[in-house]
């Protein structure tokens, strides 16, 4: 499929792209919140700057998106098939970057989780886990 823009106003459009407060993190920062789960967002001092933060959980959480992420099987991940080469080394970098980000926080001591643009829109799914896993860190504090 050949790019409907030209460079310059695909060049706009793409600076244009939100890194911080988009829809998904939003929609992530009310379901925090109505689970009564404290957090930071953005922080500056952990490695990759998770979008999230729970210190009491001691868990980085990231927000992905489907496309700037390569989401294995997801139709909102489908590359342009103009210019291949260059998004595929694109979100190539962005996925190793990412698993690079998740090592070192783990070998801090923090534990990750990724949360999808997709699985986003059923917030009761992620309601569960983002519960789970604060659950998960307070019954291992228990039995330290």
């Amino acid at each position: 499929m050949a790019d409907n823009f030209s460079k310059s106003q695909r060049s706009r459009i793409m600076r244009a792209v939100k890194a911080k407060g988009t829809g998904p993190e939003k929609r992530c920062e009310t379901l925090l919140r109505g689970l009564g789960i404290r957090f930071r967002t953005n922080v500056e001092g952990l490695p990759g700057r998770p979008d999230f933060f729970c210190r009491d959980a001691n868990i980085a959480i990231f927000i992905h998106g489907c496309f700037w992420h390569g989401h294995n099987g997801c139709k909102h991940a489908a590359r342009p098939t103009s210019n291949a080469k260059y998004w595929h080394d694109k979100i190539s970098k962005n996925q190793k970057r990412d698993e690079r980000m998740r090592k070192e926080l783990r070998t801090r001591g923090y534990r990750t989780a990724v949360l999808w643009e997709c699985k986003l829109r059923d917030s009761e799914s992620v309601s569960r886990r983002l519960r789970q896993l604060c659950r998960a860190t307070r019954v291992r504090k228990k039995l330290r």
